[in-house]
């Protein structure tokens, strides 16, 4: 599938006056699965501005392995008049909801962020009314209703998101991050305070009266699996005792995780793998997305077993990847979209969150109103801490019934 739409052709207020400006003109192409796109992708990924989720071989994971029943890929790529160079690409998913077709940014709730591979200063072609205008036609020409952006951050490295437009609204959780730029270079690489480290310290010496106590990165498949199954067994016993669903439960996502952690394929990982081992027991797993200057956590699990929990061998693991990622040059980390009492001991700094429901037709307005209302109830229900454990408690009842 090849369409183009000359940017400047687009009807709307002000066009003729950017043509009289002469205001560059953008072309816009759309394809069927990300392959098409490859060429594009690599350029942008090389220099453009996005997060360790847009990379093409976490996307491409995902969308091989993950994708929901019935939807499809489709990639946006505007190219700039001219010189042809690509300056934006925005991977979807389109998929059926109820009676209306939506497209969400491919990746789901298993990216913390989402945003498009940019150009930084692309200018007037990524100006606000002008990708408004660009995602309407997108959107016609991928033929959905509507847009449900989720997990935006307002900006990233410096730069805004391009999808932070005017009326995205605040979403119910914000992320947590750290920048090593912040830290002194003789000193600890997470904002930890000295009696939080000595605590660490106690509670080391205590695991290591179980057995020997390392941490390694998975750098064979065969350890990727391992680290992975461990992970999977440790969340699945932490879902059900808090009686909430599983997230990885779904052979789909297993099979994301498995294809996005194996090391051995070219070019590396998408997600890079931790574990805190007792001797040869596993006792703790991390996973983030890494692209050489970011590294975002995705997930941490831990073994709950009463003798192994006092050590808190989630933290212990955390702050042995914190300092490892320095030593490799990161720029920073975090650990995502979400409120948990560890994001605030190893990250100091938040970045807010949006949500963007962007309607393309009439029956996407309909359907738009009803999302907008969900979020609002959504951050109602997060800001009241009794709410949240009402939930809870009836989510366990329910899964025991």
């Amino acid at each position: 599938m090849t369409s183009a739409t000359k940017y400047a052709a687009l009807d709307g207020p002000g066009a003729t006056a950017r043509r009289a400006a002469g205001a560059p003109e953008a072309t816009l192409v759309l394809h069927e699965g990300l392959e098409a796109a490859r060429a594009d992708w690599a350029r942008l990924e090389a220099s453009g501005t996005a997060s360790p989720y847009q990379a093409f071989a976490w996307q491409d994971a995902f969308a091989r392995h993950a994708l929901a029943p019935g939807a499809r890929v489709r990639v946006a790529v505007l190219h700039e008049a001219g010189t042809g160079r690509p300056i934006f690409l925005l991977p979807l998913a389109v998929g059926r909801r109820g009676p209306v077709t939506i497209a969400t940014a491919l990746g789901g709730k298993h990216a913390n962020f989402h945003l498009p591979l940019a150009c930084p200063r692309a200018g007037p072609p990524l100006a606000s009314d002008a990708l408004h205008r660009q995602l309407v036609a997108i959107g016609r020409g991928i033929g959905a209703d509507a847009f449900a952006f989720a997990n935006l951050p307002r900006t990233w490295a410096g730069e805004p998101n391009p999808l932070a437009l005017p009326g995205a609204r605040r979403a119910a959780s914000d992320a947590y991050w750290s920048a090593f730029a912040d830290r002194a270079a003789d000193g600890p690489a997470a904002p930890l305070s000295g009696e939080t480290r000595k605590k660490l310290r106690k509670k080391e010496r205590g695991l290591a009266a179980l057995g020997e106590v390392s941490v390694s990165r998975a750098t064979t498949r065969a350890e990727a699996d391992r680290t992975l199954d461990a992970f999977l067994a440790f969340k699945t016993r932490r879902m059900r005792a808090q009686g909430l669903p599983d997230p990885f439960e779904e052979p789909a996502t297993r099979a994301f995780l498995r294809a996005a952690c194996d090391p051995e394929v070219d070019g590396g990982p998408a997600i890079a793998l931790w574990r805190l081992a007792v001797g040869e027991r596993i006792v703790a797993t991390f996973g983030a997305a890494c692209d050489g200057v970011r590294a975002s956590g995705m997930f941490i699990a831990f073994d709950e077993a009463p003798e192994i929990a006092r050590a808190t061998p989630g933290d212990l693991l955390l702050l042995a990847v914190v300092e490892a990622l320095r030593t490799e040059g990161y720029e920073s980390f975090d650990l995502g979209v979400g409120e948990a009492r560890y994001k605030g001991h190893f990250c100091d700094r938040t970045e807010e969150m949006l949500e963007l429901t962007l309607p393309v037709t009439l029956a996407g307005r309909a359907w738009a109103v009803q999302a907008r209302l969900a979020g609002r109830l959504k951050r109602w229900a997060k800001a009241s801490p009794r709410i949240m454990a009402a939930l809870a408690g009836a989510r366990r009842l329910m899964r025991r019934g």
